[in-house]
């Protein structure tokens, strides 16, 4: 990790200078100066421009230079010719922080990327440090900073949530929205190019900031993702972050060497990425502020049941499927519940998941529901919906919601939704907004959150992960194998070369030989043992299945010759198709034969391909021939342990197959982590290959014959 900087100057400056400070309406060096008198900074501003006296009735100073008093935070806005010398300028007065508003660098590309360059070597050479350049600016909202060190007009209220966004005019949409959505922020910063401050180094300081206990962030790329990923997994053990990942969309995964590279070629990198740092990825910005109001009350619940209390059936139907749907339970109500419930409701309402009070529900029904289900042991969190009828008071039932989740110390996380755009139901929703209950207008939207609140909790507290153990292998064996590929020219490892390269690293593989012609498949048949399957080892050939290049299930010698047989006709077929041959056969007639041990067990995928941004990801899966339709797959960042190999085994959804379904023996987990690990190993010793997958792996019961039938290795 980078050496940690120390942003207190920008974030908690004592005195503030703006260069290129205007009072020329429109202006943005107008903007900023306004900005920070009415949102009245709690420290010093010191216009500067040499072209006037004056700024909005402040003194203003022709150089930085020229403040008699100390500059903790230099905002600059100045035309980009002149940027890089009142950078120096800011060296020299001793300012430590700068947050560069001026565009006109890297992202015009050319000469801005040198222009850039020059900039951050100045500001490297004075020690100081900036977020930008192309920065719409920071804020503060904590009552002893007020910081509004941007040309954003919206001043945000105090509160808990930080956000940081790559865009400027999102991150300027999302501030200005967040007043109609009821979320208040303590910190907020456009980062710009990140040519000095990256992301990780803006969590890093967020996570010491007492003031946030929620990141939101709008982000497109990452600078040092590295760097990222190890401040992320430890800010997320205390706070939760929620990401908005611009670009889902990859070109070129149709011409990808394997199912591995294929299948990662859809932005699921970037998913592996934020799964194992502990962070939640939405889709919108919408969903980030859905999620958002119900993380900041920071209430997270012990278990996965919902109760939904609703005095509609259509709302509460809606509501169970989207629950459902999102894999949370529907909490089954202890008879204590129901018997009260029973007894206080009218007739004709259903008293058992989802409680429908009925129409006439007034204040009085929702009193005696609420608090019987926040007294069930059974209900982890509670969703409350509220559909304000002609006949009911519905400003009253939100005030009754409210006084009872208070007078019962709020102990089960609760969300509300309350229907409609009437004047009840805006006034509604206000009530419930301000008493901190995380409101919605449909209830798909509140189970959305709700999945997610669940999920934040899980990771919230956890430990750190245990350090990963380096295993005992071969590495030279495992080297050589690759030099000698790369020697002849060749990019592909034939398949008997991928094994050997896969036992030199531990990894369990069946049985085989390697044969060419009747006879030695025979002699090597009395060395396996029957059933065999017999595969094609041709150099080049990548997909032996759709070619009919592997022959399964040979139970008899008879078999296996016919086998033999039929692979040399469909290689010398392949081979005219082809026009040349991709380096030597072990014979002109007599194609490579790889015979390899049958093994009965359930078919897995392993594999790993390269983020050219993240670098090294690892795939695992319910494999076979139909992985890609299936896409039942878990994907992870490099390196990865025993301890990260069985968190992704328990991620697919096939999981309970492993596990043991239907009362069958469970497959060997362990086993099948520890190959992972081998894996992720290899990959990091040999960084030669560009893409490699195991497809497929069989595993069975502990004590059972496990291992790799087939893979393909692409160097680089």
């Amino acid at each position: 990790m980078q050496a940690r900087k120390d942003l207190s100057c920008i974030f908690r400056p004592r005195s503030v200078a703006v260069l290129g400070a205007s009072s020329r309406p429109g202006a943005i060096g107008r903007e900023l100066v306004k900005n920070l008198i009415n949102f009245e900074f709690q420290g010093k501003i010191f216009p500067v421009n040499p072209g006037h006296d004056v700024v909005l009735s402040m003194k203003a100073y022709p150089s930085v230079l020229e403040i008699p008093d100390p500059v903790d935070l230099a905002v600059i806005v100045v035309p980009q010719p002149q940027v890089l010398g009142v950078v120096q300028e800011c060296g020299e007065k001793g300012v430590k922080g700068l947050v560069i508003i001026t565009a006109g660098f890297r992202e015009v590309g050319g000469e801005g990327v040198d222009r850039e360059a020059e900039l951050a070597e100045e500001i490297r050479r004075h020690g100081m440090v900036a977020i930008g350049p192309n920065s719409v600016g920071v804020m503060n909202a904590d009552p002893r900073v007020r910081l509004n060190a941007s040309f954003i007009s919206t001043l945000p209220k105090a509160g808990n949530t930080a956000l940081l966004s790559q865009s400027g005019s999102i991150g300027e949409t999302i501030m200005d929205f967040a007043q109609y959505q009821d979320l208040r922020f303590s910190v907020f910063a456009s980062l710009g190019n990140q040519m000095d401050i990256d992301s990780h180094h803006l969590l890093d300081y967020l996570q010491r900031d007492p003031q946030t206990e929620l990141v939101l962030m709008y982000v497109e790329s990452f600078r040092h993702p590295k760097q990222f990923v190890s401040v992320a997994k430890r800010i997320t053990r205390t706070k939760p972050v929620l990401v908005v990942k611009a670009g889902r969309t990859a070109a070129g995964a149709s011409a990808a060497f394997s199912h591995t590279g294929s299948m990662a070629g859809m932005d699921v990198s970037y998913d592996a990425l934020f799964e194992e740092c502990g962070m939640v990825r939405v889709s919108t910005v919408e969903e980030l502020f859905d999620i958002g109001r119900a993380i900041s009350s920071l209430v997270f619940p012990s278990g996965e049941r919902v109760a939904v209390l609703t005095n509609a059936g259509g709302p509460g139907i809606l509501a169970t499927d989207a629950l459902v749907a999102h894999g949370l339970q529907m909490a089954q109500l202890g008879k204590d519940t129901t018997s009260a419930l029973r007894e206080s409701l009218n007739p004709a309402a259903a008293v058992h998941n989802p409680v429908d009070m009925v129409a006439g529900a007034g204040p009085a029904d929702y009193e005696v529901t609420l608090r019987a289900v926040l007294a069930d042991e059974n209900v982890d969190m509670i969703l409350t919906i509220l559909v304000p009828p002609v006949m009911i008071d519905g400003l009253e039932v939100a005030r009754t919601i409210v006084r009872v989740f208070e007078e019962t110390g709020r102990p089960k996380p609760m969300l509300a939704c309350l229907m409609g755009l009437s004047r009840t139901a805006l006034k509604g929703r206000r009530i419930l907004s301000d008493a901190g209950i995380p409101t919605y207008l449909f209830p798909e939207s509140a189970a959305y959150a709700m999945r997610a609140l669940w999920r934040v909790g899980q990771h919230v507290g956890r430990d750190p992960e245990p350090p990963i153990t380096r295993m005992e292998v071969d590495l030279d064996a495992a080297r050589s194998i690759i030099q000698e590929v790369a020697d002849q020219g060749r990019k592909v490892l034939g398949l008997e070369e991928s094994l050997l390269l896969m036992l030199a690293y531990g990894l369990d593989v069946l049985p085989f030989e390697c044969v060419s012609g009747v006879d030695a498949a025979l002699s090597a048949a009395d060395k396996l043992g029957f059933p065999l399957v017999a595969k094609l080892d041709e150099p080049g050939l990548v997909h032996k299945t759709e070619l009919g290049g592997v022959k399964a299930d040979l139970r008899d010698e008879a078999a296996l010759v016919r086998a033999v047989r039929e692979l040399g006709s469909i290689a010398r077929n392949w081979r005219e198709e082809q026009g040349a041959e991709d380096g030597p056969p072990a014979s002109a007639n007599e194609p490579r034969i790889l015979l390899q041990q049958m093994a009965r067990g359930h078919e897995t995928i392993m594999g790993m391909t390269t983020d050219p941004t993240l670098g090294p990801l690892l795939l695992f899966g319910y494999g076979g021939v139909y992985v890609e339709i299936i896409r039942d797959i878990a994907f992870r960042l490099h390196p990865v342990g025993e301890e990260q190999g069985l968190d992704m085994i328990r991620r697919i959804s096939a999981y309970p197959l492993l596990s043991g379904a239907r009362g069958d023996d469970p497959v060997d987990e362990a086993r099948l982590a520890r190959n992972i690990a081998c894996l992720s190993q290899l990959t990091g010793d040999l960084p030669a290959i560009a893409e490699m997958e195991i497809n497929p792996f069989f595993i069975a019961p502990q004590g059972r014959a496990a291992g790799a039938a087939d893979a393909r290795i692409r160097l680089r």
